[in-house]
């Protein structure tokens, strides 16, 4: 390995930890806006005794991570697995709706062809989950990924397996991190439509 790849390694896996010690301010602020949402929430990062979500959600994927996978790519690959974990806890009942509400907020290709193809993706996500991980009712909240360069480091954040927030209350299946980029998009969005409607007034 050349000096140079060293280098960028050692600073990349000092990002990893840099983002594992700021995690649990990120976590307060994932607690914070879900509690102005109405959804009081208490955030978990590793639980003693119980599995890591991390390992788990790495596992979901293992079949779909390309070896030239960029971190956006990861990242939305995240996305979609988490969608798959969190679906599996709602009850059946409520599961296709929360899965709608999901899909029409991610999926922005209106091709019904490519969101048939997003949706089958989605229900072998959630196949494995639920063969690999049946008892495990842990709600994903959030996610952090560090791109290492030959590999990526993904952090994890729940909630309490006790909490009822999260499989009685709530059912958005999507991360946080996600919800808030969308909502700050909206908010962009309204407002470029308030100026324009002002401008052509």
């Amino acid at each position: 390995m050349s000096k140079r790849k060293r280098i960028q390694r050692k600073r990349r896996k000092s990002d990893a930890e840099r983002n594992e010690e700021l995690l649990p301010k990120h976590a307060k602020e994932v607690e914070r806006r879900r509690l102005a949402a109405g959804k009081p929430t208490k955030v978990i990062l590793s639980p003693k005794g119980m599995d890591s979500l991390s390992d788990a959600i790495s596992e979901i994927l293992s079949p779909f991570v390309l070896p030239d996978a960029s971190p956006d790519d990861y990242g939305r690959l995240v996305v979609v697995a988490i969608m798959a974990w969190n679906a599996v806890i709602v009850p059946p009942d409520k599961r296709q709706a929360s899965l709608q509400e999901a899909l029409n907020l991610v999926v922005t290709d209106t091709s019904k062809e490519n969101r048939k193809h997003f949706e089958e993706f989605l229900e072998e996500l959630m196949e494995r989950r639920h063969q690999l991980f049946p008892h495990n009712k842990r709600w994903i909240v959030d996610y952090v990924v560090t791109d290492l360069g030959d590999t990526f480091h993904l952090s994890i954040m729940s909630g309490l397996p006790d909490n009822p927030t999260f499989e009685q209350k709530t059912h958005s299946l999507l991360p946080e991190s996600v919800l808030s980029q969308m909502s700050l998009w909206q908010k962009l969005r309204a407002r470029w439509r308030r100026l324009r409607t002002i401008t052509t007034a």
